[in-house]
């Protein structure tokens, strides 16, 4: 059987009814057989296809992924479900957020030109970390980020006792009552690393954000994907972020990005972060989809563009 797929494009998104287009076609005889290629059954949301080799591949908004097969004997094409492992954000987030302190830290941020405004500064800069790494497996035979960090910040602080990132982070003036991270810019489970240049301090509640674009790019290793994240940091610190500026590329392809709030005083509810997932997904597969040449081109011009929308729209993230 030869498959003869044709997609219907609007803004370069393959949805259910481009699908439902594509069609198989056969000859018998003199007869001409004409089957449907359906999305696979259970996909929610969005459903985007592309080939790996000969092999063509679906996934969706929520993170399923199908293979499609043809039967031996008797030709006929099906979905089978990949198994991908489930990955939790260890109790992180809440059903509400606190609507006052995002409002009040936000109209500081903006008066202050802290966190994620910071970029607007024109002048009075702090340091900058940045990070560019594959989205792949890595292995670690022991964590030692915590002890990197600590002597970093002993050494930064004149002291010679433990110190933890929110201990740091309140000695140069971080929030009194919100907890902050080491938080990593090129995640561990993506082939970052321990090292000091790789770690920022950050509140928790950035650290979840951070974690859930993490966490959706977890399904995507070894698919040919960048990140690269850049850290402003206060002015007189070393660690301590004003906003990180994640970005997911592939090849010369900017296809994700997002300004975190490194001050962020509110806890991201479940369906932001439900949203970041979808978001971080749906770039991915729009990626995956598209043929080199579109990559290419679209990559200077449309998505650098998007890309800028994305980043003045993310700066008043609390």
């Amino acid at each position: 059987m030869v498959a003869a797929q044709y997609r219907y494009q609007d803004n370069e998104e393959v949805t259910q009814m481009a699908a439902a287009h594509a069609v198989v076609q056969r000859k018998k005889s003199d007869d001409q057989v004409v089957q449907l290629i359906k999305d696979p059954e259970g996909a929610e949301g969005r459903v985007y296809r592309y080939k790996e080799g000969d092999t063509e591949h679906a996934r969706d908004d929520a993170g399923h992924h199908w293979v499609k097969r043809t039967h031996y004997s008797s030709g006929k094409e099906y979905w089978t479900q990949q198994k991908h492992k489930k990955h939790s954000l260890h109790g992180r987030g809440t059903k509400n957020t606190n609507m006052g302190r995002g409002f009040v830290h936000g109209l500081m941020n903006v008066l202050s030109l802290q966190g994620g405004w910071n970029a607007l500064r024109p002048f009075g800069y702090g340091k900058t970390k940045t990070v560019t790494n594959e989205v792949g497996y890595a292995y670690y035979p022991k964590r030692r980020y915590a002890q990197n960090m600590s002597q970093a910040a002993q050494q930064e602080m004149g002291v010679n006792y433990d110190v933890s990132a929110t201990a740091y982070a309140r000695h140069f003036g971080g929030h009194k009552k919100i907890s902050y991270n080491w938080c990593h810019l090129g995640s561990f489970g993506l082939s970052g690393d321990d090292s000091v240049e790789n770690i920022v301090v950050a509140t928790t509640h950035n650290n979840t954000e951070q974690m859930a674009i993490e966490q959706a790019l977890y399904d995507y290793k070894d698919k040919g994907f960048t990140v690269k994240v850049k850290a402003r940091l206060a002015r007189g610190t070393d660690h301590l972020a004003e906003y990180i500026y994640y970005q997911v590329w592939w090849g010369n392809f900017l296809v994700y990005s997002r300004t975190m709030d490194a001050r962020r005083a509110t806890e991201p509810t479940y369906k932001e972060i439900a949203g970041i997932k979808t978001s971080v997904r749906r770039a991915l597969h729009k990626a995956m989809s598209r043929g080199a040449v579109r990559r290419y081109i679209q990559g200077w011009t449309t998505d650098f563009i998007d890309s800028g929308a994305r980043y003045i729209g993310n700066l008043g993230n609390t």
